[in-house]
């Protein structure tokens, strides 16, 4: 039996590390970032798991691994209106068989500060959800116990959120996911990012490029932090770099002579800047 307590010890190298009681004895064992987060050592810090999928990459030019499966949108601006609309009545409150209320998390108009906003959904009728600078994942959070992966629960159409008047999407909770697939993600405000790994891959028999970017805010341009070449199954890559507040993450695939499905994704942790 063996257990870890709940003291952070970090050593020399920065890292942290734990206690491990084994058969009537403490050491102290080196732990990976993440999992001191996971498991509450480093309360100071946020893990994040970003992930995405773009059904349709097209044949030698670059998107983002997201749902709509379309040109960037979203982080163009440090503030937008936006509404959320389903192609489904039966994604409605407070009776609807779909999805009911949905979560929408993502960052403050303007201050780029977190936002959590719960969403009462009115069916193929539009809703309004305010301002954002932001919006990084979405998802059902109460139903009716239709729709969904497996037909439990969740969202019974495809629930849009998009730019105030019809406008850009800027992410997708599709049934077959029931949940937006965004790998793309921005620092909050007065926080810094350390990515610790990445991977990308495709269910189909078919190559695709694909890149790890990063933005500094302000700056304007996008930068190529890692690129691979991947073919049908999924590949994880370490790497650590920081992004500093306000920063934004992506990343984005071609197809090598050929369109498909790619899926990707990254993890980081994130804490109060010094």
């Amino acid at each position: 039996m063996s257990k870890f307590n709940t003291i952070r010890i970090l050593g020399e190298d920065g890292l942290p590390h734990a206690l491990h009681f084994v058969d009537g004895a403490y050491t102290v064992v080196s732990l990976s970032m993440e999992y001191a987060v996971a498991i509450g050592l480093c309360t100071d810090r946020v893990l994040v798991n970003k992930f995405g999928r773009n059904e349709n990459v097209p044949n030698g030019s670059y998107e983002p691994v997201w749902g709509p499966s379309t040109a960037l949108a979203g982080l163009d601006l440090d503030t937008y209106a936006a509404e959320v609309v389903s192609s489904s009545a039966a994604d409605a409150f407070p009776a609807g068989a779909g999805a009911r209320t949905i979560r929408i998390q993502g960052l403050e108009a303007t201050t780029f500060a977190v936002k959590t906003l719960d969403v009462q959904l009115n069916g193929v009728g539009v809703v309004a959800i305010g301002n954002w600078a932001r919006i990084n994942r979405a998802y059902p959070l109460t139903h009716g116990g239709s729709g969904g992966i497996i037909g439990t629960g969740g969202v019974v159409g495809t629930v849009t959120i998009r730019k105030a008047g019809a406008g850009a999407t800027v992410g997708l909770i599709q049934p077959s996911y029931n949940q937006t697939e965004i790998a793309i993600w921005t620092v909050p405000a007065g926080k810094r990012a350390v990515l610790s790994s990445w991977y990308a891959g495709s269910p189909e028999s078919k190559s695709f490029n694909v890149q790890l970017l990063k933005r500094d805010y302000g700056d304007g341009g996008w930068r190529a932090q890692d690129t691979k070449s991947i073919t049908q199954d999924t590949q994880t890559w370490p790497i650590e770099f920081a992004v500093e507040a306000k920063g934004d993450i992506m990343v984005i695939a071609s197809g090598i002579g050929t369109t498909g499905i790619v899926d990707a994704g990254f993890k980081l942790t994130y804490e109060d800047v010094p």
